[in-house]
This record gives structure tokens, sequence and C-alpha cells, in this order.
């Protein structure tokens, strides 16, 4: 597998930490108390989900809490992607379904809370599909080429990125800030988040970038994925809250 350079994984992880610092110093003061007795499901489908003082944080441990794929093969009974070990997306869990690939709500939320926090896209919901359809796009090359990462080097990558992320005081002190503000503790941050939701794709981009010009081929960019709108409705509720 394609080697990946001390500096460039620390460019890596500076842009995560500073992405996820920007939402937390945007994100407005939490104004209602999740009921706890609710399932992860339970809430992604609850207006209080799409409330428009959701946080960053609670769409991230809504992410961890329902223990699901980002997205997964509609066919597949359990998740093939690398670092995750979670279960494969179920089609009352989808929000989309991309090219064969069910997409997570929770999955589709925390990345279109993300665009809405930090960038001046006017639709962060659509911004989130376009994302994930160059992620579904990359994967599936990654897959066909013999690309995919594995447990061990998506787990390798994120112990890196935390060893990076603790090398200075200044480093650490972010990390521990973005971590914080996002309602985790490191173990959940590096051992769990990182591993299933950023890492494997951020080493797929990078294996299927430098497959593509070794080979002098185009990038796969997502734009001819086709996608289909499972439910409408959660849809359109996420739109208009994250106005």
């Amino acid at each position: 597998m394609y080697n990946v350079t001390r500096r460039h994984r620390r460019s890596i992880i500076v842009l995560i930490l500073i992405t996820a610092l920007s939402v937390s110093a945007c994100t407005a003061p939490r104004a209602w108390e999740m009921n706890k007795t609710q399932t992860a499901h339970e809430k992604t489908q609850s207006s209080e989900l799409n409330g428009a003082d959701m946080s960053i944080g609670e769409a991230a441990t809504l992410l961890l809490e329902s223990d699901c794929a980002a997205f997964s093969s509609a066919t597949a009974s359990d998740t093939d992607i690398p670092g995750q070990g979670t279960t494969a997306v179920s089609i009352e869990e989808a929000a989309l379904e991309i090219s064969g690939m069910y997409i997570s709500k929770q999955y589709l939320a925390f990345r279109a809370a993300l665009y809405a926090k930090t960038s001046s896209e006017k639709d962060p919901v659509n911004a989130a599909e376009d994302l994930i359809k160059k992620q579904v796009a990359e994967w599936n090359f990654a897959q066909e080429k013999g690309l995919l990462p594995t447990d061990d080097e998506v787990m390798s990558y994120c112990g890196s990125m935390r060893s990076d992320a603790e090398s200075d005081i200044e480093s650490r002190e972010t990390m521990l800030v973005v971590v914080q503000n996002m309602g985790l503790n490191e173990a959940e941050y590096f051992r769990v988040f990182l591993p299933r939701y950023e890492v494997p794709f951020i080493l797929v981009s990078e294996n299927v970038n430098n497959y593509c010009s070794e080979h002098d081929k185009a990038m796969p960019d997502g734009s001819s994925e086709g996608v289909k709108i499972i439910d409408e409705q959660y849809i359109s509720e996420l739109q208009e809250y994250l106005k």
C-alpha cells in the first residue's frame, strides 16, 4: 500500500483539528437536554436532533451512539469499511442510496452540520451529499483496484495522528479543546470516531490519488454517481433546520 509521509499526515490532522475547532467555536449553546432513554435511531428521527440549536458535538455523539457505518452496500449484512467494525446501514437508517450504497442519516447529518458551521454553502445538505458521492466513488474505485486500507493500517494511521497531535503542548491543547467540544473523550475520538468516520476515507482518497497519478487516470469525483432519496421528509427537515 502507498506510504504517507509524516509531514503530509500532520497537515491532514491540522486541517481536521482546525475544521473541528471552527465548528465548536461557531456552535450555539446547548438549548435542550437529549432524552437518554431514546435510541440513537429515535433521536435521529426526532425534532430534537434537527433543532436549530443542535451542536456539532451532539451530531458527533449521535453518530457514535448509532454504531452504524457511514455507508455500506445495500445488499450487505455487515459493513466492509476498514476500521469501523460496525453493522451495515439498514434501509430504515438510510437517508440516501448512492450507487448501491445506503448512506446513514447520522453520517449525512454530521457532514451537513460541518458544512453549515464552517462554510458559506447555501445548502449544506447538498454539499454533504456531493462529498459523500465523491467518497462512494473513491471507495468503489479502491475496492475494484484492491486499494482499500486494512483495519491495521487504519488504526496505525490513527495512532500516528494522535502522536502528531501530542507532539507539542500547543497541538495537544488544541486537540483537547476540539475533542471536548465534540462531546467526546480522547479514547473515543482516536479509537472510535477517527477510525470509523475520517481515516478510512482519508486513506482511500490518498491511495486512489496515488494510483491515478501513477497510471495517468482521472480521479473519480462522484459527479456520475446515481442518487436515490430514501427518506425525503428527513432530508427536507434537515435542509430547513440547517439554513
